[in-house]
């Protein structure tokens, strides 16, 4: 629906980002009637598009999954990151239903949405060529804690609920893996 309609919408806009200079892709809708994945659908996108994080729910009637949704440090994280580039899609499949959206976040770490726009679940596979890496990379789920998933080389796939995403920070293997991101 208007999520997506919104995301195809900022898509293109990249290059207007960054300090000082927003996309705002307008107010969140977290918390009012969507699926908990489709919350955490919508969270990470405005997080990986460096949008204004704006709740447009009630603060006084939210659920403990919209407040562990809206209040994730590590997807704000990625959504704070002092570059402030916004995520641009990487990799789409031909019918558009699967995305790879990446951002280069400070310190040369990569914040990663695996989106399913679609029915069912689905393998989402983001391949470093695509992203514009190479080498070793671990990989930090931002949607269980922040904690390591392992050491991958070339690609990380990832199985994707209905409407749902994967959202992950790729981070040099060289560098000693932490128990969670972002480093403290």
């Amino acid at each position: 629906g208007s999520i997506l309609r919104l995301i195809d919408v900022d898509r293109n806009l990249s290059t207007f980002a960054g300090p000082g200079s927003w996309n705002d892709a307008d107010m969140m809708e977290v918390g009012n009637g969507m699926s908990f994945d489709e919350d955490k659908s919508h969270f990470s996108l405005w997080c990986i598009l460096s949008s204004p994080l704006i709740a447009g729910n009630d603060l006084t009637k939210m659920s403990a999954d919209t407040l562990k949704i809206l209040t994730n440090k590590h997807a704000i994280a990625v959504n704070q990151d002092p570059l402030g580039n916004q995520a641009t899609v990487k990799w789409e499949s031909a019918n558009q239903t699967l995305q790879v959206w990446s951002k280069t976040l400070v310190g040369g770490d990569v914040a990663v949405v695996m989106l399913q726009r679609d029915k069912g679940s689905a393998s989402i596979t983001a391949r470093w060529s695509d992203l514009g890496i190479t080498g070793k990379y671990t990989v930090y789920d931002l949607w269980n804690d922040g904690k390591p998933i392992g050491s991958f080389d070339q690609e990380f796939t990832a199985t994707v609920a209905e409407h749902g995403v994967a959202m992950v920070v790729l981070e040099k293997a060289t560098v000693s893996q932490v128990a969670s991101w972002p480093r403290k």
